[in-house]
């Protein structure tokens, strides 16, 4: 499942991304 993955990267960087910004933020 290549969504899958990609979507699992995508929301963790997406996630430590935020973090920055937003703590409170989770995936």
């Amino acid at each position: 499942m290549r969504s899958r993955t990609w979507f699992n990267f995508r929301c963790q960087y997406t996630t430590f991304v935020w973090q920055l910004y937003f703590p409170i933020y989770r995936c």
